[in-house]
């Protein structure tokens, strides 16, 4: 993959011919790695999808799965991932997998909190409190509504075994707890509980709050004694 990046910078033109009249991307936009990266995932994405189709057998055209996906990104309707009705820049369909690296990509942000600018997309929420109030200091002029909702726990939490579970000895009138009990980093443009954040070292301050909010408390404390 570096020696793909390398490639690219080496043949990086000083002026894109697709800019959209704002110069952003001339040099490869002010010399950015991550550019240059984005521009790679996009060629693999790209090839994904061109390999699925070719080869799709019959049976699997006729089951529809030949049927491209359309999402909307900021506010813009992409109705075929390869060729879109839009005026987009020409990709060429490439025999073999040679823009293929094996790494997956979060593009919707399922799995990975992004904080970096963006500390108001998620926070911590207690689902069987009320969420309204919770959110009562978020008031930016760029935050997205907020998706949760009190008492509906995201789909993907809501459908797992509930934390502790596995734990075989509880004391004498302990309850296992549930989701809702638990104070979860939640992304609120999504309404998900991702894996992962995403951080920088402007953002060390949320390891505090990790170790504050789940494994500092005394239930979470105890419960990783038992363990």
């Amino acid at each position: 993959m570096f020696r793909r990046a390398l490639k690219k910078l080496e043949e990086h033109e000083d002026r894109n011919p697709w800019d959209n009249g704002s110069h952003q991307s001339d040099d490869m936009y002010h010399g950015s790695d991550q550019s240059i990266f984005s521009i790679i995932m996009g060629e693999q994405e790209f090839q994904r999808w061109v390999m699925r189709l070719r080869h799709l057998s019959t049976l699997d055209k006729a089951r529809g799965f030949g049927k491209l996906p359309t999402r909307k990104i900021e506010g813009t309707l992409i109705d075929n991932p390869i060729d879109p009705s839009f005026t987009h820049q020409p990709m060429e369909h490439k025999e073999g997998k040679p823009d293929e690296f094996g790494i997956g990509m979060d593009y919707a942000s399922e799995i990975i909190q992004q904080t970096i600018h963006s500390d108001s997309d998620a926070a911590w929420l207690v689902f069987n409190r009320n969420v309204t109030e919770q959110l009562e200091h978020r008031h930016g002029l760029f935050d997205c509504p907020s998706r949760a909702r009190t008492g509906e726990l995201p789909k993907h939490i809501a459908e797992s075994e509930p934390p502790l579970k596995d734990i075989e000895h509880l004391n004498e009138g302990e309850k296992a707890t549930a989701w809702e009990d638990v104070s979860l980093y939640t992304n609120l443009c999504l309404n998900t509980v991702p894996a992962m954040v995403s951080t920088s070292f402007r953002r060390l301050f949320l390891l505090n709050i990790f170790l504050t909010q789940d494994i500092g408390s005394p239930q979470w404390q105890q419960g990783l004694e038992r363990v």
